[in-house]
């Protein structure tokens, strides 16, 4: 007794010591712990108290968590009895935790601090040997728990194990590491999830709502849910998360939004009091249009029926009778049901029991003030909780372990040794791992209980497993046995596993359904209640989480991939349209038949089961290789489906060419083997690009040649095509123009469809067609989810059958070709049909959808051809439900390419099987499987099948892998697709019946505007477009002489103003500029047109006055110069190489760097003809070579490089030198508008003066010339060529040009 005085004394200064903030919230009565003496201590947290306020305890006593820590106290004192751990008796320090989790992490650090002061002094002459802690009671607090106590150091790790805390995210392996001490003796919610699940289905709920909590407990079981639900087509309408403390008025509201949507069936995971608080919402509401919902409750009611029980009223909840509650396997613990009645019998005579158990004492005298009666009738409210089976499992479980460890580190020693004083707290958890318990073997006699007998041990997540158990969870329906007043729990349903191999490994549930009672609103008993969206309505919102389903999936030992469009491409990449309304479940229920039919096969995989994976392409490429590289590179679909990368046999399928020469791109780099029912796409046949790829239907290149060699035969070579973008289209389109040379035949345009286009901008493409009225034959290439769209268009456009239509495959077996007048007369080239299997048809009217995982938009499909519905479906706006005799009528118009589709499945299957054979043992892909693709695709290219349904086997495949079965060419008449011709593989030319076909007109031919038509409304239209035609003729020559004549009139403007700007400049004020930049635009047109002299002049005809030179000869004047220039090399710096200019010797070039007072850089404006010119004056000069004047002898210019210069026109004028000297006022104007200064100098001047101007030139640069000395003085002339000599004509001296603002001396030279 005095041990337990000082412990308690002990306990109080700890718990005083590590109080913080928190702790002013909470109330006094989480100080007290419960306390049961012993040599190892195992702590423990419990609820016990309710709460009606966060973070705060009421003194409202949890009668179930009371009963379960008395269970555990129990247990260990029973344990203790039977000496089960030898020399060492264990004890029980528990504290009290309210259901809040930030008070659970309050009440395991005292735990911790214990250990740390233990640790620290060993003054206690009986220190306190924690080892291991039970509880809490909530995931939520077992999540803040489990945190702290894996966070120390291993010396402080304390195991925990929980009896009730179930939630999956604690033992997930992502969390292995957070939850590292965490184990539990109850299933999880994982286990109580699929119990649901397989609940639901039975009871053939498909519309339900959700009502959970918002703790950890509730998200967690709500997020499993509605991810396991939306793997079964079972909508969630409506979810609702509810705090702990919600009020009634918002259980109204939540009732009512309920009953709005007209649901009828509601899941609640949620605490007991939030039970207790939502059932009595409901009783208070009225129900007078819609009935109650019947409830499906969780695991956390733990089968309390007193919460259905109203204390004003003394009645059953209406609204709680009927209800499904879930729960892990219950047995009631007799031996403690026997203790817990006698301990309340004989409360005066357990004093001790209260001591241990302060809670009890207070409940005892508070609640029931020791009064028997009162006794009597708790204990008939309160029968055995099913988490008091676990409580003791728990404790039993944490024994084991602590026993298992004593062994070890005591080695058979008697009492608490040394080693095991001292030890790693860590070693705990370590051996719970390693540890099983036999509830029948492994405990005394008198520690035994009859109910317990399973063997049990967990995983290294910390999940408990049952080893001797089938039974996995149960299903209890609160009901009236005898249909009286008394109601309680039923078991009606259990989730067990599997007995036999042959069962899958899947867990079974089974439902009692004739034990199982629904009630009405009065609480009588019902028919079967079905919580299902109701007829005549579309529950939108499930359509929209259901609708876009991309697989159906059928798990075996090997699978076949299929890419099939279930959906059409949707306005935007990456998202799926709407279903496909005319293609789609037939063909894809196809795949399904050719996969059942081969595993009835015993010859091909007769020990294992082929399993199908069939993904819906969207016909969208992009959504094709993102579902693919996923399937390649993790396996699996979504997180779906199990991981079966390494059970791909091979791909089939592919129904339109793009999405297929997508897959065809993916499967040559996996280097797996790929078999295409409908693709046509020519690309597909190169077997340098996709050596694995087998195509069974007529690659586009054969039926193309086809249709032209029909243009022909028809008496014409004038064609049009009409194609929809993408690649099927695009390839056609460059077959046809690679083609058509060879047959004569002129392609007059070709019009392309977008698939994003509508209905309108369709019909105004199709329109474009009448450009060419004279070409009447159209092949069409359009891709089926756009053909309905284009035959409206063609019909609109094509009254009086103007156009002949000749169609691929898009045109063949669509009931909607038939309805259109103007597409009568038609013609077709299509695959070689294939007869539909009498086999699948029987198939298809046996085929009931709610048996298969069937895709909801396929089960859409379905309805819509049946015009009824399903009783699971969301769309129910049909009159009636689907029967038997409405499948029956199903199978009657089967698409073509169903047949297509099943035999290259087959083809698939028997060749791979082959392979396999000779390649792996056992029939497993292996790999060479993998390595020798090259061997599997020609295994499958030599299968045979029968086509014909004549018991003989043909050849699929050519020697390069395309179809060979050859076209059909048909007519579309009023009622029915009528054939009249054919084209076999390897025939020459198509044969067709050429007299059936009527062509409006005949000969049609290139080059042709219009034809002449047998009909008067033809010659019309013909009419009408040659009076198109030469009213555009006559526009365009009217435009073209106005355009003529202001060319002219700008012409003659241009000259007359220049002229008078000229007249008038005499007056003008000279213009002064600071740089060249500065000039006007005007001027800078003026000068670049006017500056601009031929050199040509000095090799042909013109010389600067326009005297002929033809005496002169280009070797005097080489001569002349060479002999300046040698004289001056002689002493000159060393000279940069030179330039090479287009049409000029290589010594022409000059060096002419930036002036300080230029912004650009100056370009050099020489022509010999106007072609040179042209190119030397686009040239610019940005480092030009040094040169001298006179060592070339002949005249040049500088011109700055300015931005607005090199943008205008360079027009050279050959007669500007005569207008310049002939003509005083154009002189004296170019003069003062700052562009060139003309200097006249005597003759005898020339010589002299020419030798200065040669010096100035080797020591400065050719052009440029200071600033500060006068024009005069420093502008000299070159000395003429022997001109006069020679028969020239003097020009009155010599000319010095001067290029820019005299003023500024800035200056360039010429004669």
């Amino acid at each position: 007794m005095s041990a337990r005085i000082l412990f308690y004394c002990h306990l109080f200064v700890v718990s005083n010591g590590i109080k913080d903030t928190q702790s002013q919230q909470v109330n006094d009565v989480i100080d007290t712990p419960a306390f049961l003496t012993g040599d190892v201590i195992i702590g423990g947290l419990f609820h016990i108290f309710n709460t009606k306020q966060p973070d705060r305890c009421d003194l409202d006593l949890d009668m179930y968590s009371l009963m379960e820590m008395e269970a555990v106290k129990w247990s260990l004192m029973r344990l203790n009895e039977v000496n089960f751990i030898p020399g060492v008796r264990l004890g029980l320090l528990a504290y009290p935790t309210c259901g809040i989790p930030s008070i659970a992490a309050l009440q395991s650090n005292k735990f911790l601090q214990l250990l740390r002061e233990h640790r620290a002094s060993n003054k206690t002459n009986k220190p306190v040997y924690i080892k291991a802690v039970l509880g809490p009671t909530f995931s939520s607090e077992s999540a803040v728990v489990s945190r702290i106590l894996s966070s120390v150091p291993d010396d402080y790790k304390l195991l925990q194990v929980s009896y009730s805390s179930t939630a999956a995210f604690l033992t997930n392996e992502t969390n292995a590491e957070t939850f590292l001490n965490f184990f539990r003796t109850i299933p999880s919610d994982k286990i109580q999830t699929q119990t649901m699940l397989d609940l639901l289905v039975d009871l053939g709920w498909t519309y339900i709502g959700l009502i959970h909590s918002g703790d950890a407990y509730g998200n967690d079981a709500a997020r499993e849910l509605s991810d396991a639900l939306a793997e079964r087509r079972i909508c969630i309408a409506a979810v609702y998360q509810c705090d702990s403390d919600i009020s009634r008025a918002r259980f109204h509201e939540i009732l009512y939004n309920i009953t709005a949507l007209r649901i009828k069936g509601i899941v609640f995971i949620g605490a007991v009091s939030m039970v207790r608080s939502f059932i009595d919402s409901i009783e208070r509401i009225s129900f007078s249009q819609y009935s109650v919902p019947s409830i499906i409750f969780s695991e956390s009611l733990g089968l309390q029926s007193e919460i259905f029980f109203n204390s004003e009223s003394k009645e059953i909840y209406p609204a709680a009778k009927g209800s499904f509650a879930m729960s892990p396997p219950h047995k009631e613990m007799s031996e403690f049901s026997e203790y817990w009645n006698t301990m309340f019998a004989n409360m005066s005579k357990n004093q001790d029991d209260t001591q241990i158990n302060p809670w009890l004492q207070q409940f005892m005298k508070l609640q029931l003030g020791y009064n028997k009666l009162n006794v009597d009738n708790l204990l008939t409210k309160y029968p055995s909780s099913t988490f008091v089976k676990y409580a003791i499992m728990a404790t039993y479980s944490v024994a084991k372990t602590i026993k298992d460890v004593h062994q070890k580190v005591c080695r058979g020693i008697s009492g608490l040794c040394s080693e095991m004083k001292e030890n790693r707290l860590s070693e705990y958890i370590e051996q719970a791992r390693r540890t099983t318990v036999d509830f029948e073997k492994d405990f005394p006699q008198k520690a035994k209980l009859r109910n317990l007998t399973e063997r049990v041990s967990f995983t290294k997540e910390g999940d408990i497993q049952f080893q001797n158990s089938g039974l996995m969870y149960e299903v209890y329906n609160y009901q009236s046995p005898s249909n009286d007043t008394n109601f309680e729990f039923v078991n009606v349903g259990s989730l067990k596993k599997p007995e036999t191999p042959a069962e899958g490994g899947k867990p079974k549930f089974t439902l009692l359904k004739p034990r199982v009672k629904f009630y009405d609103n009065m609480g009588r008993i019902t028919n079967t209640v079905k919580s299902i969206c109701q007829p005549n309505t579309t529950c939108t919102i499930c359509l929209q989480n259901h609708e876009s389903e991309t697989y159906l999936y059928d798990p075996g030992d090997v699978i076949v991939v299929v890419t099939f469009p279930i959906h059409n491409r949707g306005s935007e990449p990456l998202h799926c349209g709407p279903v496909r309304r005319r293609i789609g479940l037939d063909v894809a229920l196809g795949a399904k038949f050719a996969i059942d039919k081969i595993n009835e096969n015993s010859d091909i995989f007769p020990n294992k089961k082929v399993g199908l994976l069939l993904l819906d392409t969207c016909d969208d490429p992009l959504i094709t290789s993102d579902i693919i590289l996923e399937l390649q590179l993790h396996g699996q679909i979504n997180n779906r489906i199990p991981n079966i990368s390494d059970k791909i046999l091979g791909y089939a399928g592919g129904f339109s060419s793009s999405p297929t020469l997508q897959v065809a791109d993916i499967t040559t780099e996996l280097k797996t083997v790929q078999v295409s029912c409908c693709a046509t796409s020519d690309l597909l046949s190169d077997r340098l690009n996709y050596p694995y790829y087998l195509g069974l239907a007529t690659p586009l290149n054969y039926t193309t040649r086809v249709m032209l060699q029909m243009v022909n035969k028809l008496g014409s070579n004038n064609i049009q095509v009409l194609f929809s973008d993408g690649k099927y289209g695009e390839s056609a389109v460059k077959l046809i123009l690679s083609l058509a040379p060879s047959f004569n035949i002129c392609v007059a345009q070709t019009v392309r469809v977008y698939g994003s286009d509508v209905s309108n901008d369709i019909s105004s493409v199709v329109a474009s067609l009448h450009r060419f009225p004279g070409a009447r034959q159209v092949l069409v290439y359009i891709a089926s989810p756009l053909m309905p769209k284009v035959a409206r268009a063609i019909n609109s456009i094509n009254e009086h059958r103007r156009f002949l239509f000749i169609g691929e495959n898009c045109f063949y077996h669509r009931d909607y070709m038939l309805k259109y007048p103007n597409l009568h007369g038609s013609l077709i080239v299509a695959e070689q049909p294939i007869p539909q299997s009498d086999e699948y048809k029987t198939y298809l009217r046996k085929f009931d959808p709610a048996s298969v995982e069937l895709p909801t938009s396929l089960l859409y499909f379905m309805q819509e051809n049946l015009n009824c519905y399903y009783e699971f479906s969301f769309r129910k706006e049909f009159p009636q439900k689907c029967n038997r005799e409405l499948l029956r009528k199903f199978p009657e118009h089967l698409d073509k390419w169903t047949p297509y589709l099943i035999k290259s499945i087959t083809a698939l299957i028997k060749g791979a099987y082959q392979a396999l054979k000779s390649m792996c043992k056992d029939e497993t892909i292996c790999s060479e499987y993998r390595n020798s693709p090259e061997h599997v695709v020609e295994f499958v290219r030599n299968v045979t099948l029968d086509i014909d349904g004549d018991d003989r086997d043909d050849q699929l495949f050519d020697s390069n892998g395309n179809g060979v079965l050859g076209l059909k060419i048909y007519i579309i008449e009023e009622k029915d697709f009528v054939e009249i011709g054919h084209w076999h593989h390897g025939d020459a030319e198509p044969y067709f019946e050429r007299k059936r076909i009527q062509v409006y007109p005949s000969n049609s031919s290139c080059g042709d505007v219009s034809v002449t038509s047998s009909t008067h409304s033809e010659t019309e239209a013909d009419t009408s477009g040659i009076v198109k035609l030469v009213k555009t003729v006559l526009l365009s020559v009217f435009a073209g002489a106005i355009v003529i004549l202001l060319l002219a009139f700008l012409c003659i403007w241009r000259r007359q103003t220049y002229i008078m700007s000229s007249m008038s400049s005499d007056t003008s004020t000279k213009s002064e500029y600071n740089s060249i930049d500065d000039f006007s635009i005007i001027n800078m047109k003026r000068i670049n047109s006017e500056i601009s002299l031929r050199l040509g002049d000095f090799f042909r005809s013109d010389s600067p006055c326009g005297t002929p030179k033809s005496t002169r000869s280009t070797g005097d004047i080489r001569e002349n110069s060479n002999q300046v220039r040698n004289e001056r090399v002689k002493n000159s710096p060393s000279v940069p190489p030179r330039r090479n200019m287009p049409g000029l010797p290589t010594h022409l070039s000059t060096h002419i760097p930036r002036h300080p007072r230029l912004r650009s850089e100056p370009v050099i404006k020489l022509s010999f003809s106007p072609n040179t010119a042209r190119r030397l004056n686009s040239e610019p000069f940005p480092k030009m070579h040094r040169g001298r004047a006179d060592s070339i002898g002949m005249p040049y210019i500088l011109a700055p490089k300015s931005r607005r210069l090199q943008s205008e026109p360079n027009l050279p004028s050959p007669n500007f030198n005569r207008l310049l000297f002939n003509n005083a006022i154009r002189r004296e104007s170019v003069q003062d508008n700052g562009y060139i200064f003309p200097i006249h100098e005597p003759r005898d001047q020339q010589q002299t003066e020419t030798m200065e101007i040669a010096d100035s030139v080797q020591e400065t640069e050719v052009g440029i010339f200071t600033q500060q000395t006068d024009i005069a003085d420093r502008a000299r002339q070159i000395e003429e060529d022997d001109a006069t000599q020679q028969g020239g004509e003097a020009c009155g001296g010599p000319v010095h040009f001067v290029l820019g603002n005299p003023r500024d001396k800035l200056h360039g030279y010429s004669c």
